[in-house]
């Protein structure tokens, strides 16, 4: 079994679907939008429990505020 096959069997033994690619001599997995190098199998583990049911935030909306700031230096300049 190779090692992208290990962390497959880790990744689906925890309950996450893994992206994972191997670069080089690195490894690296992409658990719910965390991209992260892997570092070993136990701290794979470990992440897998820590990002399994994590939500990437809310994209902050910058349209409004821009808006604001641009109104407020028309106003100072004019």
């Amino acid at each position: 079994m190779t090692r992208i096959e290990k962390l497959q069997t880790i990744a689906n033994e925890n309950g996450v679907k893994a992206a994972i690619k191997e670069l080089g001599n690195n490894i690296f997995a992409n658990i719910n939008g965390v991209s992260f190098k892997v570092q070993g199998l136990g701290t794979f583990e470990a992440k897998c429990k820590e990002l399994k049911n994590y939500q990437a935030p809310e994209p902050i909306d910058l349209t409004s505020r821009l808006t604001k700031i641009e109104e407020n230096t028309v106003r100072m300049l004019g």
